[in-house]
């Protein structure tokens, strides 16, 4: 049932992204969604669905970018990985929490992207890096938590069951 979720939770992030987060870009930075749902996969499930959730995540915005097709399938399972390892650690539930963590995974799967997509360019890597990666994170991690709280709340709606 967990499983079954998650791909919904895919759907929605990937039409999310594609419909909604890019006119939300301020300065350039956008949401990133798809990699905050391989956190909680990992946060709130463990390394295995953290992994399945990031490997299936990165086939899928590989079939966005086939120039580096398998890229992002072999970095975002290692975030779903990380996130997991931390579940034990961190008080799960606490957004402030939640979106330090997204910040902080992000910043490195951004890093490492940014170093395999300028070659053998440190200071190419570098800038690239820091052209894009800490808006995103800023912006995703100030985003998405609070909408995670909120959300089952506004689904509930009057009945008080949110997807069950």
């Amino acid at each position: 049932m967990v499983c079954a979720r998650y791909l919904v939770a895919i759907f929605a992030a990937f039409l999310l992204e594609g419909a909604v987060a890019s006119r939300l870009a301020v300065g350039g930075a956008h949401p990133d969604l798809g990699l905050a749902l391989v956190v909680y996969a990992g946060l709130f499930h463990g390394r295995p669905l953290g992994v399945g959730v990031g490997f299936l995540v990165g086939l899928l915005r590989g079939c966005l970018e086939p120039e580096w097709f398998g890229l992002e399938a072999l970095l975002l399972p290692w975030v779903g990985f990380a996130a997991g390892s931390t579940s034990n650690v961190l008080n799960r539930s606490h957004p402030i929490l939640q979106g330090i963590l997204i910040a902080a995974l992000l910043l490195l799967h951004d890093l490492a992207r940014a170093g395999v997509l300028a070659g053998a360019s440190p200071a190419g890597a570098l800038a690239l890096w820091v052209s894009e990666a800490p808006g995103t994170a800023l912006y995703t991690a100030l985003v998405v938590p609070p909408a995670v709280l909120w959300l089952p709340r506004l689904l509930a709606g009057r009945g008080g069951r949110a997807l069950r």
